[in-house]
């Protein structure tokens, strides 16, 4: 048996596509930081002329953003002088970018060296609200996460001496910088699936978007040509992954 997205963009691929096939339901997995999540798909097909399709791949990234907490709450730096750690609340879709919420813990101490080791003793405990501001970011075929805008708020007097001594846009510019180093090492993506990637799909856009209530989704713009080679190139990829029955 040929799988159902498999058969449809093969019937798609044809000079003539046909009208049932301009949505096609789907799921797929992600692998976020080991784990394989399911994504719903829906792939859209429009005509644009007798020789090329536009493509349009939308997916509901509800089962990624219910763990985002969990993927990027995280130790960023246990050194001598400081220990520095984020607690991501929530993750939400704001437009075409999504705000992420928590809570952000600086400990600052004082570092000195004696008999061959460190010492290091506590001169300031801070707690502060922070967000940040994740757009979309074309990698290639990929749709990657980037930070955009962070801020933090610290609390209380202590909060007040961050602000006034200007260690608060310090520790924003260093969270901006260092969670988006992480979000890029991880090389996450949401992609065109293979079946589109045989068939020479050329991306032409991208982004997040809001699917109402805060909930995110991903979408990928792309342009096929409807050539007899891509036809070909499609039923050779079926045929070697033995999508193929008997």
């Amino acid at each position: 048996m040929i799988r159902p997205l498999a058969l449809c963009l093969a019937l798609a691929a044809a000079p003539a596509p046909l009208k049932a096939l301009d949505v096609i339901t789907f799921s797929e997995e992600a692998r976020i930081e080991g784990t394989r999540l399911p994504v719903d798909m829906q792939l859209y097909l429009d005509a644009l002329s007798d020789t090329r399709l536009a493509v349009t791949l939308a997916g509901d990234l509800w089962n990624i953003q219910r763990n985002i907490p969990a993927i990027l709450s995280r130790q960023l730096e246990d050194s001598c002088q400081r220990d520095i750690a984020i607690a991501v609340s929530d993750a939400q879709a704001e437009g075409a970018m999504i705000r992420l919420n928590g809570q952000l813990q600086a400990t600052l101490y004082g570092c000195r060296e004696a008999e061959g080791r460190q010492i290091r003793e506590m001169l300031l405990d801070q707690t502060a609200s922070v967000s940040a501001l994740l757009e979309g970011r074309l990698n290639g075929e990929c749709l990657e996460a980037g930070v955009v805008e962070t801020e933090v708020r610290p609390d209380g007097l202590t909060g007040a001496l961050f602000d006034a001594v200007g260690y608060t846009p310090v520790l924003a510019r260093e969270l901006q910088e260092q969670l988006d180093a992480f979000l890029t090492e991880q090389e996450n993506c949401f992609e065109m699936p293979p079946e589109l990637k045989a068939l020479d799909t050329r991306i032409t856009g991208g982004g997040f978007r809001d699917l109402g209530e805060g909930r995110i989704g991903a979408v990928i713009h792309g342009t096929i040509d409807t050539t007899a080679q891509n036809v070909i190139d499609l039923i050779t990829l079926l045929d070697a992954q033995g999508q193929f029955g008997d």
